[in-house]
């Protein structure tokens, strides 16, 4: 009897450490803390001064000065806030949705490495750094529509989805939303210069190189005329609405820093003047270069703005102080056509 009990006892005492073996490697793992939680805090963007952004063919780096945000790989030039706060909004909206793999041997497969890291498998980088300190730093690597079969079984095949990691963590995490970062500083200068409701406009001078003419209206109901208009000739029935358009959204395609070696090659086409109903003005002159490639010219246009007593936007003619604004032939072109192209085709 006794030597049952002992035997009892130890096949027990056998089980209980089996169970507790078990259970303890197969204790459910602690939720990480950074699952269902946004990419980055919104109270770091009350701190942060700078926004740097590499990617594997570019880099930006976007600086507070003051209360204005610039680009400081473009001289300072001013960023285009609405693109900056449309990035701040994402990665503050997107969240962790879950973990793909603690594996750091399959970093570099997801293309989560830093640069500092590898020449291979990197993603795009975000610092965020006030002053000195760096405050966060993500990694956005593939698209989760972009991984092999043979990747299934890290979330692939799934609904669109984006993989991260986050600071140091050699952790992969996705987020379920496409994004990638845009690191080429020439796309986050501020192209729009100004807007101009079109019933804000009165009159608007052009002087080229043989001719001055104007178009102008007494109010904003009324057509434009032209009072340099030849013996003869009649108007197109809405002649500056071409013109009046392109105020609306009076954007550039690139800057251009200022060169008195480079302005010295460029012609002056025409001198441009704008006056709004309220009288303030915009004036600029148009610019061109001429070049010759595969045995062709080739022409590009730049603006140079003027200062006037009652400036329309007096912030465009202080930064063309040390830049030039590069700008699309097929926009600017209209603007030094000769008076002729207003006239209707008919006309005698």
């Amino acid at each position: 009897m006794a030597k049952r009990n002992l035997i009892i006892t130890a096949v027990v005492l056998v089980f209980i450490a089996y169970a507790s073996q078990y259970f303890k490697n197969n204790k459910p793992e602690k939720k990480d803390v950074l699952i269902g939680k946004a990419l980055v805090n919104a109270e770091l963007f009350e701190t942060m001064d700078q926004v740097r952004l590499n990617g594997n063919d570019h880099t930006v780096t976007l600086s507070k000065r003051g209360n204005n945000w610039v680009v400081s790989n473009e001289g300072d030039f001013p960023v285009n806030m609405e693109k900056l706060i449309q990035m701040m909004e994402n990665i503050n909206t997107y969240q962790v949705a879950s973990i793909i793999t603690k594996n750091s041997q399959k970093l570099a497969e997801f293309e989560v490495l830093y640069q500092s890291e590898s020449e291979k498998g990197v993603g795009s980088e975000m610092i965020l750094k006030s002053g000195d300190q760096e405050l966060t730093k993500l990694v956005f690597g593939k698209k989760r529509s972009s991984v092999t079969k043979s990747n299934n079984a890290y979330g692939g095949g799934g609904s669109d989805g984006t993989y991260v990691r986050i600071g140091d963590k050699k952790v992969v995490y996705i987020i379920k939303d496409t994004f990638s970062l845009d690191s080429d500083s020439k796309n986050w200068i501020q192209k729009d210069l100004f807007k101009v409701e079109k019933d804000q406009v009165k009159k608007m001078v052009f002087k080229l190189s043989d001719s001055a003419f104007s178009l102008v209206r007494a109010d904003k109901d009324k057509k434009f005329e032209m009072p340099e208009i030849d013996q003869g000739q009649k108007l197109k029935d809405n002649p500056a609405a071409g013109l009046v358009s392109d105020l609306n959204d009076f954007s550039m395609s690139d800057i251009k820093p200022r060169s008195a070696d480079f302005e010295k090659q460029l012609t002056k086409k025409a001198d441009i003047e704008v006056t709004l109903f309220d009288d303030s003005k915009i004036k600029f002159n148009v610019l061109v270069s001429v070049k010759i490639v595969d045995d062709k010219s080739e022409e590009d246009y730049y603006l140079l703005f003027n200062k006037s007593q009652k400036d329309f936007r007096p912030s465009v003619a202080q930064l063309n102080q040390k830049w030039l604004f590069e700008i699309d032939d097929w926009k600017i072109k209209k603007w030094i056509q000769p008076k002729t192209e207003y006239y209707q085709k008919n006309s005698k």
